[in-house]
């Protein structure tokens, strides 16, 4: 069990360190990526700059033991609005970039994006349930966290619940835009007969 969560931990820790670096890179490309999700432009920019460090953040605290567990809890928060996403983008039939490497490597969701995003998903479940290789729950090492620990955390969980806000209205002016395109559609129909 000590090689396969040391291994998860290794993984989570080098894609969320790519991903962050990549869209830290391109951040134009990442502000166009959640611009087409909807985010508006005034808000793509620091959204885009957040979630690369924030992936940065993460990654690099899965390195570490004393840290091991909130970070997979934050990879987790990530990996299940990609994995929304992604389901939301293939039930829809869209045709969207990931998005989720930035510039690296580029590829339309589907499928693939959804099975690699549980499987990731699943290696921080494993970390959590087992308390990284700190051999405590998570409300464990919670209890233990000392004040600046605490402060780190809360704002950690900000940051996330600033995420999903801004994913979350990005969804919303998703489905606005669709609602639109389907108002003109039926009009322009309703029009040539």
């Amino acid at each position: 069990m000590d090689v396969l969560l040391l291994a998860s931990r290794l993984v989570l820790c080098a894609v969320f360190l790519v991903a962050g670096v990549a869209k830290l890179a391109d951040r134009v490309r990442a502000r166009e990526d959640l611009c087409a999700l909807g985010v508006p432009q005034a808000l793509a920019h620091p959204a885009a700059t957040a979630l690369g460090c924030a992936e940065i953040v993460l990654g690099a605290a899965l390195a570490f033991d004393g840290v091991a567990v909130p970070a997979a809890l934050g990879a987790l928060a990530i990996l299940a609005a990609g994995i929304a996403r992604g389901a939301w983008s293939v039930a829809g039939g869209r045709e969207e970039d990931c998005g989720c490497f930035g510039s690296v490597r580029r590829s339309p969701i589907g499928a693939r994006t959804i099975a690699r995003d549980l499987l990731l998903a699943g290696a921080a479940v494993l970390l959590v349930s087992h308390g990284g290789e700190l051999g405590v729950s998570p409300a464990g090492w919670i209890a233990g966290l000392p004040p600046l620990g605490l402060l780190a955390a809360a704002a950690a969980a900000s940051l996330l619940g600033v995420l999903a806000f801004l994913l979350a209205l990005a969804r919303r002016r998703a489905a606005r835009r669709l609602v639109e395109q389907l108002s003109a559609r039926l009009a322009d129909e309703r029009t040539v007969s």
